[in-house]
């Protein structure tokens, strides 16, 4: 391809469109045009050129400036509305000459001007310069729309892992509110095994696209290892880990962790860089749990604290987080919201009964007509009560069928396994995956848990009843011991069986033994935990002096 053509970075002709109402103007120009191997449209008048480019959409249009009816200068206008993000630049000629004439074309959407006759020379060189800013401009709008797709076809994704199916909103209100289309923020939550809910509300650093990359890892990690039953501490301890070799330099994810055990009336909270945690008590302020630990990602897995606050709670009681975004979003004055108005705006909000609306209300009034420099993200959860302890399991009656050995599994846990936290939700996954026992693995999690832990805790390592012992320093007592345990063991057998037949109800038993001395019966026939049990099993017994704990679960009730 010859001529100014020859810069046009696409196969078809390249069509310009002239406009005169002189014809004999019309034809030179259009003869020179074809010269340089581009396709002409002609018109004679304003409206005419109007219809001619929504027909034809030229790359460049000549217009002249005086004709009658529609004269140039509006046709100009009426072509740059209908251009759109679209570069068509506008090229007036005209053979009057002069500053005002020059002004009044650049003003009406012209782009350069020409003055008749036009020297052919001069001609080329303009053509060439504008062709070569059309094909630069239709260049980086391919590639704008290609990265307006691509990164809202990947918000879109991160949207959806955001809002899975396994996010659980019982007792939890949010708003989320991004600067971007994609946010920096995200709120997790799930439930483990045993009913005991997590949350975790983060804000990685920056906002937009860059910093929602990260979403992807730690949802992964918090979903699977919550469902898997692990605990808060192995949870920020795996995404750290994750997190830290993957993400980029200076980039961090600030978070808050929670964990809401209904059964026994404990929150244990962990604060990574994020404002302070509110915690209410028939709508009033109980306490304030700020950041004392690292954000995740900062430091590497042998510096990483993931050792949490631990405080008693009762049903009812809500807890606040959100991200830095609310505290220190800015008013048309330059001032920051603050914690202190938000607790104030919170307490007001518990005594109207308005939730997180009354918030968000008095956030964009702070704001005003300012947008917000920053991802906005809040969550009110409410610590409810467990859910009502299931009918009382049925016994088996003499006249059913006998059962027969279906399956079975013992292991042997020792003392140097017994310190790690990952073989129990293993154990459990073993025993809940066989396939005829998943539909209850739940249920198994909750038995095998609380009898593990009640043989570990005052089996092996001689802890006193946990009733009226401090929540925390419960917890430092049992990472002691375990610490400077020396030997010991626990094993557990599990067995399911089922009907001779193959149909009916089935069972399942579990025996957990451990090999520490015979303890007295309060500690180990006692608490919250023994008592979930035995509401959901047809039998729970004890012997060898507490040492082994049979519980004989229906696994059809």
């Amino acid at each position: 391809m010859d001529g100014a053509a020859a810069l046009w970075a696409r196969e078809e002709a390249v069509v310009v469109l002239i406009v005169d109402d002189d014809e004999e103007s019309l034809t030179l120009l259009e003869r020179l045009l074809q010269q340089e191997g581009l396709a002409v449209v002609r018109a004679s008048h304003g409206q005419e050129a109007v219809e001619q480019f929504e027909a034809h959409h030229p790359a460049l249009v000549f217009m002249d400036v005086m004709m009658p009816g529609m004269d140039g200068l509006r046709a100009a206008e009426a072509i740059k509305a209908r251009s759109g993000e679209q570069l068509t630049p506008v090229i007036f000629l005209t053979a009057l000459e002069g500053r005002q004439e020059e002004a009044d074309c650049l003003q009406h959407g012209g782009d350069d001007y020409l003055v008749k006759p036009v020297h052919k020379r001069v001609l080329r060189a303009r053509l060439n310069a504008w062709l070569r800013n059309v094909r630069l401009a239709s260049s980086v709008k391919a590639h704008r729309d290609q990265l307006v797709f691509e990164r809202d076809f990947i918000a879109t994704l991160l949207e959806g892992i955001r809002r899975s199916d396994v996010f659980e909103e019982a007792g939890l209100s949010f708003r989320m509110t991004s600067v971007e289309n994609s946010t920096g923020d995200l709120l997790l939550s799930a439930s483990r095994p045993d009913g005991v809910r997590h949350l975790l509300l983060g804000d990685f650093t920056g906002h937009g696209l860059a910093a929602a990359m990260g979403t992807p890892q730690a949802s992964d990690v918090f979903f699977t290892m919550t469902r898997r039953g692990f605990g808060v501490e192995e949870i920020l301890r795996q995404m750290n880990h994750r997190l830290y070799g993957r993400l980029p330099t200076m980039m961090y994810l600030a978070a808050v962790m929670v964990s809401h055990d209904p059964w026994r009336g404990l929150l244990k909270l962990w604060n990574g860089g994020m404002p302070e945690l509110l915690l209410f008590h028939e709508g009033r302020l109980r306490e304030r749990i700020g950041s004392r630990r690292l954000p995740v990602s900062v430091v590497d897995e042998t510096v990483f604290d993931a050792s949490c606050a631990i405080y008693p709670v009762e049903p009812g009681d809500h807890l606040f987080l959100c991200s830095d975004g609310v505290t220190e979003l800015t008013n048309p004055e330059g001032e920051m919201f603050g914690e202190e108005r938000l607790e104030a705006l919170l307490s007001e909000s518990f005594r109207r009964g308005e939730g997180l609306e009354r918030v968000y209300a008095g956030l964009n009034d702070w704001r005003g007509a300012l947008a917000p420099h920053d991802d906005l993200s809040m969550a009110l959860f409410r610590c409810d009560p467990p859910p009502p302890p299931p009918p009382p399991p049925l016994r088996r009656s003499g006249a059913e069928e006998p059962l027969r050995l279906d399956w079975e599994l013992t292991e042997t846990v020792r003392a140097s396994l017994l310190q790690s936290s990952d073989w129990l939700p293993q154990l459990g996954e073993r025993v809940g995956g066989h396939p005829q026992l998943h539909a209850c693995r739940s249920s198994l999690y909750v038995i095998l848990k609380e009898l593990v832990e009640n043989a570990l805790q005052h089996g092996l390592l001689h802890l006193p009843p946990r009733r009226g012992v401090d929540p925390e320093a419960w917890e430092g007592m049992v990472q002691h011991a375990l610490s400077v345990l020396g030997e010991g063991m626990i094993r557990i057998h599990v067995e399911h069986r089922v009907p001779l037949s193959g149909s009916g109800r089935g069972e399942v038993i579990l025996w957990v033994q451990n090999s520490g001395a015979a303890g007295e019966p309060e500690t180990w026939r006692e608490g919250v935990g023994l008592a979930r049990v035995r509401g959901m099993c047809r039998e729970l017994s004890f012997s060898d002096g507490g040492r082994t704990a049979q519980a004989v679960f229906g696994c059809c009730d």
